[in-house]
């Protein structure tokens, strides 16, 4: 975990300067009761999307980095603006039910005109049916909808039956990172319950969490390292199998973990991937120039995950003060905090999810801030 957040920080002196103040900042001017009502955590989010602009305005292609940043600033700007205003669990429920609603018959209906003009089935898959829609963004759905399920703690009634069908997109629809975060949030919560209550029963609880999480992530390590030998494999003998995206990430990270102790503790950038990656294609036999075009598409997934290592290091942070101020927090505070700091950490590393992100963390301290005053 240590080399990955030294992989993800990169030391320039923008990074360091913006993240020195904004640290600064939070404990200078924020007093205790600040902190407990998340009042000013906007500012802080603020405060990120100037590292972010930052970031991307160093872009070699400086058109691409504007565009980008016009784009991202489309999801950060309007929950920002929503997080100063009082926004209630039933907004949020009825945000995700019509929000579902409305993108699920847009994107089927995108499907059947598709499929009227080329009379290609293949429209109606799963990946061209979210060809506009990424499966994060239903997870953010799920997540909203987890949120209002675990507050309102309802049986027998429609809320309950919402409640189980938000539960199974979960495990359907949303990204690996919830899963994460419900397991973490889980075995986190039992950890805290065993330490105050010191219950032989808490003690089996914990067991049994530690042993699931162990062999998920014991999985999933096992799931990347074969995914990536296979698409290394692939790419070696058919330079074609490197033209996915998917593909080439894979190959590109593996060469930056291969490298990894060549660039610490400055930190990656895409330029380091990208040479990395050529190097070893080059000793490959891997034609230098075709595959550049392939990597150089890529490079903003690699900045973001900087950005992905910034946000997430902060997360944890504050995570930890939350914890050191709050000894026994309820489940519902447990649940958002958690969901915010493994969101941030998995999420930010696709272009595409870096949105979906600031929208989920935006919509989890509304429903955190609603919860503390009615509380």
């Amino acid at each position: 975990m240590a080399s990955v957040f030294l992989l993800a920080f990169p030391l320039t002196w923008y990074t360091i300067i913006l993240l020195v103040t904004l640290v600064l900042a939070h404990f200078i001017n924020f007093s205790r009761n600040d902190f407990r009502t998340m009042g000013k955590l906007p500012l802080l989010l603020l405060v990120l999307l100037i590292i972010y602009v930052w970031g991307i305005w160093n872009e070699p292609k400086l058109y691409d980095g504007i565009y980008t940043v016009r784009n991202k600033f489309y999801y950060l700007f309007i929950p920002l603006l929503f997080c100063f205003k009082e926004i209630n669990i039933r907004t949020l429920k009825n945000t995700w039910i019509w929000g579902a609603g409305i993108m699920g018959a847009a994107l089927l209906l995108a499907a059947i005109i598709r499929f009227a003009i080329s009379g290609d089935a293949s429209e109606f898959y799963y990946g061209n049916l979210s060809l506009r829609m990424h499966p994060s963004y239903f997870a953010l759905m799920v997540l909203i909808g987890w949120i209002w399920l675990i507050q309102k703690k309802q049986k027998g009634t429609w809320d309950y039956a919402l409640g189980v069908l938000f539960l199974a997109l979960l495990y359907l629809l949303s990204a690996r990172a919830i899963h994460i975060a419900a397991i973490v949030t889980a075995l986190v919560m039992l950890v805290h319950a065993f330490i105050y209550n010191r219950g032989i029963k808490y003690l089996v609880y914990t067991i049994v969490g530690a042993t699931l999480i162990c062999g998920t992530v014991r999985m999933m390590g096992k799931g990347i390292n074969r995914t990536t030998e296979m698409v290394q494999t692939l790419a070696a003998k058919d330079k074609s199998k490197a033209k996915s995206s998917t593909n080439v990430r894979l190959l590109m990270w593996q060469s930056v973990y291969d490298h990894k102790s060549e660039i610490m503790p400055g930190g990656v950038g895409a330029q380091h991937a990208t040479s990395f990656l050529h190097a070893k294609w080059q000793e490959d036999g891997m034609d230098f120039l075709k595959e550049r075009g392939y990597t150089n598409v890529h490079n903003q997934y690699l900045q973001l995950f900087v950005v992905g290592g910034i946000l997430g290091l902060l997360a944890l942070c504050l995570v930890l003060l939350y914890f050191l101020r709050y000894p026994e927090p309820n489940i519902y505070n447990w649940v958002v905090t958690i969901s915010i700091a493994i969101a941030l950490l998995f999420e930010c590393t696709l272009e595409r999810q870096m949105g979906v992100t600031t929208v989920v963390t935006a919509f989890c301290i509304m429903a955190y801030r609603e919860k503390r005053k009615s509380s």
